[in-house]
Parts: C-alpha cells; sequence; structure tokens
C-alpha cells in the first residue's frame, strides 16, 4: 500500500514536469528490494533544473513552497505546453472549484469552512471570491454546503496560480433592513429562507416580516415588546 502510494506521487510529479518540459523519468523510486529499477532518463541531458539558484521563502508552508517551484521551473522553461491545465488525481492538493449559481444562495458557510482562506467574501457579502493559489482541495466547503452547491475539481493550471487572482464564483445584491434601511443579508439568502414559510396564518405573516429585519432591528423590536416601559424610556 505505501509503495502504491509513492508511485502515484511519482507519477503525479513526472506529469507536471512534463508540463514545465522536463519529459522522462526525471523522479524514480527507489527500492532497495528491486534489482530492475527504472532508470534515469537521459532524453534531454541539457534540461537540467538549477536547484542551486532557486530562492524559497523562509517559514512557508508547503503548499506555498510547491507554489515557488513551480515559478523557479517556469523561468527555467524555454516554452510552457500550450495546455491550459493537467487533470490530477481525487487526493492532490491543487485544483479549482465548480459552483452551481442556481443553488447557491450566498450564505457564505463555505467561507467559514476554508481553513486556508482561499473561499472569501468580498463587498460586505456580495460576492464570493475564490483563490486557487490558495486551494488545497480539501473538501469542507464541498462538504458543508447546506445547498450541495460545491464541487472540488482537482486540476494543475499554472496559468491561473500564476495569477495569483481573486475571481468571482458568485454575486448577489443586498437585502435592506425594512425598519432602519440598511443592507444585512443577501436578497437570494432571503429569498431561500422565505420558501421555507407556507401558509398565510398571522405567525407566518410575522416571521416572513421579521425575516426582512436585520437583527439589530429585530432584538430592539424583541426588548421593546418585552420591557416596553424601559426600552420607551431609553429612546426619550
Amino acid at each position: 500500500m505505501v509503495v502504491e502510494t509513492l508511485l502515484a506521487q511519482v507519477e503525479l510529479a513526472r506529469r507536471l514536469l512534463q508540463y514545465f518540459g522536463y519529459a522522462g523519468t526525471r523522479v524514480q523510486l527507489l527500492l532497495d528490494n528491486v534489482d530492475d529499477s527504472e532508470p534515469i532518463s537521459d532524453d534531454q541531458p541539457n534540461r537540467a533544473a538549477k536547484f542551486e539558484e532557486w530562492v524559497y521563502p523562509e517559514d512557508t508552508d508547503p503548499h506555498t513552497r510547491l507554489l515557488t517551484l513551480f515559478d523557479n521551473l517556469s523561468l527555467q522553461s524555454e516554452q510552457l505546453q500550450e495546455m491550459n491545465e493537467v487533470e490530477l488525481p481525487n487526493w492532490s492538493t491543487f485544483g479549482t472549484l465548480e459552483l452551481d449559481n442556481e443553488a447557491c444562495t450566498m450564505c457564505l458557510a463555505c467561507t467559514t469552512l476554508c481553513p486556508v482562506g482561499a473561499l472569501q467574501s468580498v463587498g460586505d457579502g456580495i460576492e464570493l471570491g475564490f483563490l486557487e493559489a490558495s486551494c488545497i482541495q480539501c473538501g469542507l466547503c464541498e462538504a458543508g454546503c447546506p445547498e450541495d452547491a460545491i464541487k472540488r475539481r482537482p486540476r494543475f493550471d499554472y496559468q491561473a496560480l500564476r495569477a495569483r487572482e481573486l475571481n468571482t464564483l458568485n454575486r448577489t445584491t443586498m437585502a435592506n433592513c425594512i425598519q432602519c434601511g440598511k443592507p444585512f443579508m443577501s436578497s437570494v439568502l432571503l429569498e431561500a429562507a422565505s420558501k421555507h414559510l407556507v401558509g398565510d396564518s398571522d405567525e407566518i405573516l410575522h416571521a416572513k416580516q421579521m425575516l426582512q429585519v436585520c437583527p439589530q432591528c429585530r432584538s430592539s423590536s424583541t426588548m421593546h415588546a418585552q420591557f416596553p416601559k424601559i426600552t420607551g424610556h431609553m429612546n426619550k
């Protein structure tokens, strides 16, 4: 099992090196109990990477060090392959996310689940941003999305990694509080929550109305209903 895992890592390393123009068996797994070890390829003897010239940032995580490695390889590569991306195994730590915009309610739960800040709330919650260079494909956003709107897609796309840009996955408008007028919730999330309130009873109508009230105004209304004399005195 350990050998199979290591061989899979070797194959992945070879695919990524080939992307940068380093073809052949430049990465090899050496096993003491194997006599017919795979020979190192000499198909491109002049394409040796100059590791001694590479500079790595100090005190960085392994993911960032790999990004630096790719940057160094790209500088020494005569010409990157024309392919935009390479499909990677499901266990890989590089990749993108696919979002079902119709299913997404912009609740932004994924931004709190992401341990590396690859998913970010932008503009007070009106945009969901994604930074592929930071994503480690851990799957927490996919597993924690209440609408099953997020899917991981492992891949290697150096152009996307090098850009280090925050891309917009989804965008919405903000709903304003019907009491104070301040924006407090995405309109699509408010609409999704309202759909769960079915009926025309006084309780349902009141609940729908309270959904359109921001937490601060809702708290003030509750306090005033329970302690009208106290809150009335405080407002004077």
